[in-house]
Protein backbone atom coordinates (compact mmCIF):
# COMPACT_ATOMS: atom_id res chain seq x y z
CA UNK A 1 0.00 0.00 0.00
CA UNK A 2 1.33 3.02 -1.07
CA UNK A 3 1.19 6.17 1.80
CA UNK A 4 -0.92 9.16 0.16
CA UNK A 5 0.53 12.66 0.07
CA UNK A 6 -1.20 14.38 3.10
CA UNK A 7 -2.29 17.48 3.72
CA UNK A 8 -3.52 19.62 7.23
CA UNK A 9 -7.31 20.68 6.86
CA UNK A 10 -9.42 22.31 9.37
CA UNK A 11 -12.11 19.89 11.11
CA UNK A 12 -14.68 22.51 10.31
CA UNK A 13 -14.51 22.59 6.97
CA UNK A 14 -14.49 18.67 6.17
CA UNK A 15 -17.11 17.62 3.52
CA UNK A 16 -17.64 14.67 1.44
CA UNK A 17 -15.06 11.98 1.21
CA UNK A 18 -12.33 14.11 3.27
CA UNK A 19 -14.76 13.82 6.41
CA UNK A 20 -16.14 10.22 5.57
CA UNK A 21 -11.86 8.99 6.20
CA UNK A 22 -11.51 11.23 8.51
CA UNK A 23 -14.59 10.11 10.59
CA UNK A 24 -12.97 6.64 10.00
CA UNK A 25 -9.86 7.62 11.43
CA UNK A 26 -11.36 9.21 14.46
CA UNK A 27 -13.39 5.98 14.96
CA UNK A 28 -9.96 3.61 14.57
CA UNK A 29 -11.80 1.88 11.76
CA UNK A 30 -9.16 -0.34 10.02
CA UNK A 31 -9.47 0.60 6.00
CA UNK A 32 -8.47 -2.02 3.13
CA UNK A 33 -5.70 -1.37 0.97
CA UNK A 34 -8.01 0.12 -1.90
CA UNK A 35 -9.95 2.11 1.18
CA UNK A 36 -9.99 5.60 -0.97
CA UNK A 37 -12.50 4.95 -3.93
CA UNK A 38 -14.43 7.58 -6.04
CA UNK A 39 -17.60 7.29 -4.14
CA UNK A 40 -17.35 6.48 -0.85
CA UNK A 41 -14.38 5.33 1.99
CA UNK A 42 -14.64 1.69 2.33
CA UNK A 43 -13.48 0.39 5.93
CA UNK A 44 -12.69 -3.01 7.69
CA UNK A 45 -11.88 -5.65 5.35
CA UNK A 46 -13.49 -4.05 2.31
CA UNK A 47 -16.88 -5.84 3.43
CA UNK A 48 -18.31 -2.23 4.72
CA UNK A 49 -18.03 1.71 3.82
CA UNK A 50 -19.06 4.94 5.99
CA UNK A 51 -21.66 7.29 5.23
CA UNK A 52 -21.64 10.03 7.71
CA UNK A 53 -23.93 12.52 5.69
CA UNK A 54 -27.40 10.66 6.58
CA UNK A 55 -29.13 10.23 9.83
CA UNK A 56 -28.14 6.40 9.39
CA UNK A 57 -27.80 3.52 12.20
CA UNK A 58 -23.90 4.67 12.37
CA UNK A 59 -24.76 8.12 13.12
CA UNK A 60 -26.95 7.16 15.66
CA UNK A 61 -25.07 5.19 17.35
CA UNK A 62 -22.25 7.44 17.19
CA UNK A 63 -24.48 9.82 19.12
CA UNK A 64 -25.84 7.39 21.78
CA UNK A 65 -22.34 5.97 22.91
CA UNK A 66 -20.46 9.73 22.84
CA UNK A 67 -23.83 11.58 24.25
CA UNK A 68 -23.68 13.50 20.96
CA UNK A 69 -26.70 16.28 21.44
CA UNK A 70 -27.88 17.69 18.13
CA UNK A 71 -29.65 21.76 17.88
CA UNK A 72 -31.05 23.07 14.29
CA UNK A 73 -30.09 26.37 13.92
CA UNK A 74 -32.42 29.21 12.16
CA UNK A 75 -30.96 29.06 9.07
CA UNK A 76 -31.34 25.50 8.61
CA UNK A 77 -27.92 24.26 9.55
CA UNK A 78 -27.46 21.87 12.95
CA UNK A 79 -24.54 21.97 15.53
CA UNK A 80 -23.45 18.96 17.52
CA UNK A 81 -21.54 18.73 20.66
CA UNK A 82 -19.78 15.97 21.74
CA UNK A 83 -20.22 15.68 25.74
CA UNK A 84 -19.31 11.89 26.54
CA UNK A 85 -19.46 11.88 30.28
CA UNK A 86 -18.79 16.01 30.58
CA UNK A 87 -20.96 18.43 31.87
CA UNK A 88 -20.26 20.87 29.03
CA UNK A 89 -19.35 20.13 25.21
CA UNK A 90 -16.05 18.44 24.69
CA UNK A 91 -15.89 19.67 21.07
CA UNK A 92 -18.63 21.32 18.50
CA UNK A 93 -19.60 20.92 14.87
CA UNK A 94 -21.60 22.67 12.66
CA UNK A 95 -23.18 21.20 9.33
CA UNK A 96 -25.62 21.45 6.71
CA UNK A 97 -27.50 18.32 7.47
CA UNK A 98 -27.69 16.43 11.41
CA UNK A 99 -24.78 13.81 9.90
CA UNK A 100 -22.26 16.21 8.95
CA UNK A 101 -22.29 17.77 12.22
CA UNK A 102 -22.22 14.99 14.05
CA UNK A 103 -18.97 13.90 11.94
CA UNK A 104 -17.36 17.03 12.39
CA UNK A 105 -18.11 17.18 16.02
CA UNK A 106 -16.83 13.60 16.77
CA UNK A 107 -13.52 14.16 14.24
CA UNK A 108 -12.69 17.36 16.34
CA UNK A 109 -12.87 15.62 20.03
CA UNK A 110 -10.66 12.46 18.36
CA UNK A 111 -8.61 13.99 15.88
CA UNK A 112 -9.01 17.96 16.48
CA UNK A 113 -9.52 21.32 14.80
CA UNK A 114 -7.03 20.72 12.23
CA UNK A 115 -6.78 16.85 10.92
CA UNK A 116 -4.06 15.41 7.95
CA UNK A 117 -6.16 13.58 5.14
CA UNK A 118 -5.41 12.36 2.17
CA UNK A 119 -4.18 15.03 -0.84
CA UNK A 120 -6.78 13.38 -3.32
CA UNK A 121 -9.87 13.86 -1.18
CA UNK A 122 -9.53 17.66 -0.89
CA UNK A 123 -12.06 19.10 -3.28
Amino acid sequence: MTTPEMIEVKTAELEGLALEWALAKAMGMPMCEEAIQPDRIIVGRGDGDLRPFELNDQTIALMKSDRISVVPEFDGGWHAYVYREEEEPLSRGEGSEIGIAVGRAYVAVELGNVVSIPMELVQ
